[in-house]
């Protein structure tokens, strides 16, 4: 079962990566309603983290800690490009030498390669958990006071349903 959740992080000051995963709730706020706003102080520079979880097996870890709300239109836009018919996509996060690939290798599956790390998932039920994911963390973005953070949520909502929409029909 694929599960992902998205994190603010908090203003404290992350000191070693091999502890950050142990001790994330020091670290990090879970993204699940509006309280996680206020750990936002830069709405330029959003930190946090998307964890991805296929069963026990962690995808995508605490340690990989970035500008999250770019990292989720990233996202969005390789997921809205194979909707569209692509069969490879590449996204690098947006402020770590990170790339993860995304690859079509049947109707029924998806290879994710993060680092160089491989895993081979179930297509639809990935899209669906991250699709809803990103639902959820930019429907709570949508209600900051940050004009510019409303307009971009609003904008990454519509692609959400277009993307659905197309990957579903």
């Amino acid at each position: 079962m694929i599960k992902v959740e998205t994190y603010i992080k908090k203003e404290k000051v992350i000191t070693s990566l091999s502890n950050v995963n142990e001790n994330y709730e020091e670290y990090f706020i879970k993204c699940e309603d509006e309280n996680c706003l206020q750990y936002i102080k830069d709405f330029d520079y959003i930190e946090g983290a998307i964890i991805i979880y296929n069963d026990d097996e962690v995808l995508l870890s605490f340690q990989y800690w970035d500008i999250v709300d770019q990292l989720w239109s990233y996202i969005l836009e390789a997921f809205n490009n194979i909707a569209s018919g692509s069969k490879n996509e590449k996204i690098l996060f947006p402020d770590q030498p990170i790339e993860v690939y995304f690859k079509i290798i049947s109707d029924d599956f998806l290879m994710v390669s993060i680092k160089k790390n491989k895993y081979q998932i179930c297509r639809k039920e990935f899209f669906d958990a991250m699709l809803e994911n990103a639902k959820s963390f930019f429907g709570i973005l949508n209600k900051c006071d940050n004009e510019q953070i409303i307009l971009e949520s609003n904008k990454n909502l519509r692609k959400i349903d277009e993307i659905k929409n197309s990957i579903n029909s």
